[in-house]
């Protein structure tokens, strides 16, 4: 008789663009030997003819398995996590649970909140900026008047401190009581290798991640379909409401290799190089991690070429 294990692993969170809300949601894992491995997720709710009862769909995509003639595969990065972002399979691993710095990356939890909190259409009034040597930024100034979207853009594409800066006071009036939400929500969220001191990633010992951590907080921003959108522009022009004009470049040099969508990417002295990048071939599409490295872009772009060659589906 055929053996069904039943794996259900990850718990997410839907962010709607529109903010409000927090929409929960399952999403279950069946790994079942029924002549190959095939992933079985409930992906919404059917109410049957004859009672109110609701029943899952369920969606099959397979497992990847190994190809024939795979290599191992090594990185200098202090920290990788690379998954199959559809069955959570994972390809590589190094210190996935490593606490470490995270530079703008911490920008993500930023955006989260945002979405959570706010609508995209919503005005912001420029608060008085903080001295951020070193950070890129948009070039907005106080007293101006932008769309809380645009300040998204500003964030994901451009890696803008004062974008985040903004958004932090607009929404809990001090960076210090923004913090606070942002900790709290990594809490709820189970993120146990994480904590945040500043909204933008600016230096501090105090603001850390993992890799595992970061895995799981890209998957919850990546199901909101707006958000996956603008982490895959390669520029934007945002506008505030004089219709002054901001042209956002991004920060991600992988976006120009066509397997590439977005991610995030980071950099201070203490964090070194990092990169979250999704990638997607062949309708398939992989979550990579890199934490600390000397070569965020050549790393992350030989990881990805190895579990394309190595892995099928």
């Amino acid at each position: 008789m055929t053996k069904i294990a039943i794996l259900i692993i990850l718990i997410f969170t839907s962010l709607p663009i529109s903010g409000g809300t927090k929409d929960r949601f399952e999403q279950k894992v069946i790994n079942s030997k029924i002549g190959s491995e095939l992933r079985i997720e409930g992906t919404s709710q059917k109410t049957t003819g004859d009672s109110n009862e609701s029943l899952p769909e369920y969606v099959l995509s397979p497992l990847p398995y190994k190809k024939s003639g795979y290599t191992n595969f090594t990185q200098s990065a202090k920290a990788v996590k690379a998954i199959d972002l559809s069955t959570n399979k994972t390809f590589f691993e190094k210190n996935p649970s490593e606490k470490l710095e995270v530079a703008s990356l911490t920008k993500l939890m930023t955006a989260v909140i945002a979405v959570e909190n706010i609508k995209t259409d919503e005005v912001i009034t420029v608060p008085t900026l903080k001295n951020m040597p070193g950070e890129s930024t948009m070039g907005l100034v106080a007293g101006e008047k932008i769309k809380m979207g645009e300040l998204l853009h500003g964030i994901l594409i451009h890696s803008a401190g004062d974008a985040a800066y903004t958004l932090a006071v607009h929404i809990s009036k001090t960076e210090d009581e923004f913090v606070k939400l942002m900790n709290k929500r990594a809490e709820e969220m189970m993120l146990e290798n994480t904590h945040f001191s500043n909204a933008s990633g600016y230096i501090g010992t105090e603001n850390y991640s993992s890799a595992q951590d970061l895995l799981n907080l890209t998957r919850l921003l990546l199901n909101n379909a707006e958000l996956k959108k603008i982490v895959s522009m390669r520029r934007y022009q945002a506008k505030n409401e004089a219709g002054k004009a901001y042209d956002l470049e991004t920060t991600n040099k992988l976006l120009d290799n066509v397997k590439i969508f977005g991610i995030k990417t980071g950099y201070t002295p203490q964090a070194g190089e990092c990169l979250i990048t999704l990638a997607k071939e062949n309708n398939h599409e992989i979550l990579t991690i890199v934490l600390g490295s000397p070569n965020r872009f050549g790393e992350t772009n030989n990881l990805v070429s190895w579990v394309y060659s190595n892995w099928g589906w």
